[in-house]
């Protein structure tokens, strides 16, 4: 058994001795060898096929106030009757803004809906509610496309009560 190591052993050495020099140049006087260097390069495999939707949506708050002015009891009319302050939003402004990372163009539309639970006459116009905005490719990350829907509350509100639901539709642009 001992001698059967030793020849597997003795095998291993030759043949590591045989690969190194494989390897070898032999230079003969003074003179120089070169050989070129060279090397596989994988290219980084873009999957520019697929496309990826990324969009940042950001709000202002959209909880509008109004006040409903001053009343005050008229016993000859047998109502209230304005005194005072007018009724009148103080606060009906809001927006939202939707910056594209997407790897394409994207159509965005803002629209409003109404609460099925009526609120007086209570309602939200939307301006600038539909727009395209162009991919993030070759664009730096804080230069992306954006653009803002305006929103505004009007109508005459009977309680505080939601007044309905603003939506922001991303679709791929044609």
């Amino acid at each position: 058994m001992r001698k059967l190591l030793t020849i597997i052993a003795l095998v291993l050495v030759v043949a590591m001795c045989a690969s190194f020099a494989a390897a070898a140049e032999t230079i003969s006087g003074l003179s120089s060898v070169s050989k070129d260097v060279t090397l596989t390069y994988s290219a980084v495999a873009e999957d520019k096929d697929t496309i990826v939707y990324s969009a940042d949506v950001t709000w202002t708050d959209v909880a509008f106030a109004y006040n409903a002015g001053t009343t005050q009891w008229n016993p000859e009319a047998h109502d209230y009757t304005a005194s005072g302050a007018s009724a009148k939003w103080t606060d009906s402004k809001g927006s939202v803004k939707v910056t594209n990372h997407s790897n394409a163009d994207v159509a965005v539309t803002v629209s409003f809906a109404k609460a099925s639970t009526a609120n007086g006459t209570a309602s939200v116009s939307v301006s600038n509610g539909s727009f395209t905005l162009a991919s993030g490719v070759d664009v730096a990350y804080a230069s992306a496309a954006s653009n803002t829907a305006t929103l505004t509350a009007s109508g005459k509100p009977t309680s505080n009560a939601k007044i309905g639901t603003v939506t922001v539709k991303i679709a791929a642009a044609n």
